[in-house]
């Protein structure tokens, strides 16, 4: 059980990040705005035609720097975790591959041409609203398209625990950069709200390449890591005074400021009753 719950907040805290997710700027925004319906958890029963299944949380791998990760639990289970890893990474180009494993850290550590690296990305059926055979095709089809070699796709464990719905991991080789938010990688980005309508346009401007968009609130694209950080407003002045103390917080973290955006709103706060006309939007590279 100690091993299963390390495994499991070790996933999750990481599929945060793979997911486009993460903590920083976007802590300041405010409290006014409602929040985005939660969708039923579903059975994650993975179904017929989706992509291969990998069968534990130890053997599913995180990536990051020139290395796959896990927490596999257990010595026979990084022996596992080595020998199912190592053939893909072989079979993508990648040299000088060697295996560690201490303190209950599983590593495969690579070497690849050009700083070429692998990354991963998680995406389950809430957010794609297709089935993991689909989501699986989409998702390498958006990265070939964009020059980014596609080396394995899998469904994820079933594990409610962390994976409450059928989840497919997507591995692909992308440039090396020190600092992972400014590396051309496949990402999601979401509104903290319902009302928060997110301006494809803007993104696209700042050099985000969309690849899929399923209603206003979120959005998958290709490029560096971009946040977002809105709130509600009750008249104009209010809204430009809270983008001006935006970009401030956005330079004070060494963001890149990107673009700014004032919608109109009709919002009634259900608890104070308090109404807002309108919903101030800044958006950043990390």
């Amino acid at each position: 059980m100690k091993n299963k719950i390390a495994a499991v907040v070790f996933v999750a805290a990481l599929s945060g990040a793979a997911y486009g997710g993460g903590f920083g700027l976007e802590a300041v925004r405010l409290a006014n705005l409602p929040a985005v319906a939660e969708v039923a958890p579903q059975a994650n029963t993975v179904p017929a035609g989706s992509p291969a299944q990998i069968l534990s949380l130890g053997l599913l791998a995180q990536a990051g720097g020139s290395m796959l990760y896990s927490v596999p639990g257990s010595s026979a289970a990084f022996a596992a975790f080595r020998d199912f890893w190592t053939p893909v990474l072989e079979k993508a180009g990648f040299k000088g591959i060697t295996a560690e494993y201490a303190s209950g850290l599983a590593k495969l550590k690579y070497a690849g041409e050009a700083g070429r690296v692998v990354r991963m990305f998680l995406c389950d059926t809430r957010r794609m609203p297709l089935s993991p055979a689909e989501i699986g095709k989409k998702l390498s089809a958006d990265l070939e398209a964009a020059g980014m070699r596609v080396i394995g796709v899998f469904s994820a464990p079933e594990d409610q625990d962390v994976f409450p719905a059928p989840t497919v991991a997507v591995y692909y080789t992308a440039v090396y950069e020190e600092n992972p938010d400014h590396e051309t990688q496949l990402r999601y980005l979401s509104s903290p709200s319902s009302v928060v309508k997110l301006d494809l346009p803007l993104l696209e401007s700042s050099g985000a390449r969309v690849t899929a968009a399923y209603g206003e609130n979120s959005v998958f694209y290709i490029g560096r890591r971009i946040g977002l950080i809105s709130g509600s407003a009750k008249d104009l002045q209010t809204a430009a005074s809270q983008i001006e103390r935006y970009k401030r917080a956005v330079a004070a973290a060494s963001g890149t400021y990107l673009s700014a955006k004032v919608d109109g709103l009709e919002h009634q706060d259900p608890v104070t009753g308090e109404r807002f006309g309108y919903v101030s939007k800044v958006y950043y590279l990390w």
